[in-house]
């Protein structure tokens, strides 16, 4: 079954490119099948896991075999894989099927090319999600943002887009290339990259957090932080927005931003270990999860405020690894997962309907008591932490966990939840009036828009059900939270929305000074660009002269001298009878000398 599985996964987006490129030779049909096919491979895929859960085992395939180091590429299926790989399937299927209309007035390559690299970012991010080796798990996470290259430049006449593509692919590829570097150092050091192998050498040695233990895992969380677009890598993510909406709910909740939370939870047992490391990332999952909540607070483009949500979220997914529970920044990737996809179709389906993407442009769009503005209403309060909606339960654990370990990240998380509420306080207000102006759902298609929403909605609204599944999934149980502590949290949001409501002008003016440093923080793309021109462009241009003057030049000067010889001897043959006569005459005249000379004639 386990093959199986994982042969179905990769069939997905091989099922997309054979219809294009061979079928497509012998038969005419709608482009629509290059996501109907893809849609119930992905369905089959997750009927099989669930009804299977905890009862596969796992594959591995020999990959290279040197000395007594064996590279293999190993899928477990065990309770934490099933149910990530699940969560990706999950959402990618409502993807799927919103896409299905989205992209509907694309031409046919066009619409292939997105089908393609969507399926093919779905079966990376399962496969990823199923790796037990850190082989396995570098190949598929480069697989991951290769295709978000070509997604996120989709709409490629756009320059802005394709200028988005270009500095996410390197800021990742420069994480990567720190990743690969530690894969190289646990190789060496461990003999194998197997993830269960490391963990247990550490849990049954009781190995020393020394600088040779903690710079490879270092090295992976450098990774990490550029994939998650932490701090100081928080300036790709946003620019991201230039993509289709449907891959920025993918790249946004539950796939590539997420991977590498989803990888430190698997090499927890590691992170417990190294007391330096692991408050090395709290501080940048703190730090990001401040500056990025108060940075949305004043967007005014509705993607942009979601995407500074997001990075805020990740960098809470990464306190508790600090605060020794892995588990707990599991619970919230997944909580996270269905409120922020769900927002960002929303946001999608909105900017579809009206053709603003402005805040200010979009003043008393939704009407209360129209789908849609129910649907928001639940991701903004799923958002923020209201109970008993999921997104309250795994916020609510991880400031609980603050509060018992350290009163300084409390302090901070304290301090970015009340910006989280503002923004959120602002989308409501600002978005959803009684009547509202919106036409939405008034035509057939808004059904392939409507269905994701709804379904992922009911997930983020009944959160004991999401909150009960998971830790029955992962037979674990669930944190204990005093209800004072708990009634404390509520009744602060609550009052947050009170005071945003009436105070609204008087908050932002107050809270302006705060903005302008934070602003100085976030808006680094200078800094980048800067740092490119003055050591990449100079170090490239100093290699290409010292390629052209001094390794070619060393080179080829023996072949420069013999051309040289050999044009300067092309010159004693120019076809003239009289110069040969003469060259003769020459020749003869200077014999006769030497020999005189030699012979005293």
């Amino acid at each position: 079954m386990e093959n199986f599985i994982v042969i179905l996964v990769l069939l997905a987006p091989l099922s997309i490119l054979i219809s294009h490129t061979v079928l497509s030779k012998f038969a005419t049909f709608s482009k629509e099948i290059y996501f109907i096919l893809p849609f119930f491979v992905y369905f089959l895929i997750s009927f099989l896991i669930a009804s299977q859960f905890n009862l596969l085992g796992s594959v591995s395939f020999g990959y290279l075999q040197l000395f007594s180091f064996d590279l293999s590429l190993e899928f477990v299926f065990d309770s934490n894989n099933s149910l990530m790989s699940l969560l990706v399937l999950i959402i990618s299927l409502c993807v799927i099927t919103y896409s299905y209309k989205y992209v509907s007035n694309e031409s046919k390559s066009r619409y292939f090319r997105y089908a393609f690299f969507l399926s093919l970012f779905i079966s990376s991010m399962i496969l990823f999600s199923l790796s037990n080796d850190l082989l396995s798990s570098f190949i598929f996470w480069e697989f991951l943002g290769l295709c978000s290259f070509f997604l996120i430049a989709f709409y490629n006449k756009d320059g802005e887009a394709n200028d988005s593509s270009i500095i996410a692919f390197w800021l990742t590829r420069l994480g990567d290339l720190f990743f690969l570097l530690a894969l190289v150092m646990i190789g060496f050091k461990y003999g194998t990259l197997n993830i269960d192998s490391i963990n247990n050498s550490f849990f049954q040695n009781s190995i020393a957090s020394n600088f040779s233990n903690t710079l490879p895992i270092t090295f992976i969380f450098i990774g990490v932080l550029t994939k998650c677009a932490q701090y100081p890598f928080t300036i790709w993510l946003p620019r991201a927005m230039k993509g289709p909406t449907p891959i920025s709910a993918l790249i946004h909740s539950a796939t590539m931003v997420v991977a590498g939370v989803f990888l430190l939870f698997k090499l927890g047992v590691i992170i417990i270990e190294l007391d330096s490391l692991k408050k090395f990332i709290m501080f940048f999952g703190a730090f990001t999860a401040l500056l990025t909540s108060i940075y949305a607070f004043y967007q005014d483009d509705l993607k942009k405020i979601l995407a500074y949500s997001t990075l805020s979220h990740i960098g809470l997914m990464l306190i508790p690894f600090g605060l020794n529970s892995g588990i707990i920044s599991y619970f919230h990737l997944y909580s996270h997962s269905f409120f922020k996809s769900m927002l960002f179709l929303l946001a999608g389906y909105i900017i579809l309907e009206s053709g603003k993407s402005k805040l200010s442009e979009l003043k008393g769009y939704l009407a209360l008591n129209r789908p849609i503005g129910i649907i928001l209403i639940i991701g903004c309060l799923s958002l923020v932490g209201i109970y008993p909606l999921t997104g309250s339960f795994s916020k609510e654990y991880i400031y609980y966990l603050a509060f018992l370990e350290s009163k300084e990240i409390f302090m901070v998380l304290i301090l970015s939840l009340v910006f989280t509420v503002l923004y959120s306080s602002r989308l409501l207000t600002t978005l959803i009036s009684k009547r509202g102006t919106d036409n939405t759902g008034n035509n057939e298609n808004s059904l392939y828009y409507l269905i994701p929403l709804i379904f992922l909605a009911a997930l983020s609204l009944f959160g004991p059900i999401t909150k009960d599944l998971y830790f029955n999934s992962l037979s674990g149980e669930a944190l204990s939270i005093s209800n004072t502590f708990l009634l404390s949290i509520q009744v602060s949001i609550f009052l947050i929305f009170i005071i945003y409501y009436f105070y609204r002008e008087k908050i932002k003016v107050f809270t302006n000074p705060l903005f302008t440093l934070t602003k100085s923080f976030v808006e680094i793309e200078h800094i980048f660009k800067n740092t490119y021109k003055f050591f990449f462009v100079n170090l490239g241009n100093f290699v290409a002269w010292f390629d052209r003057n001094i390794i070619d030049g060393t080179i080829n000067i023996i072949p420069f001298s013999i051309l040289k010889l050999s044009k300067s001897l092309q010159s004693l043959q120019n076809g003239l009878a009289r110069t040969y006569a003469l060259r003769i005459v020459s020749y003869l005249i200077i014999s006769l000398i030497i020999l005189g000379m030699v012979y005293g004639i």
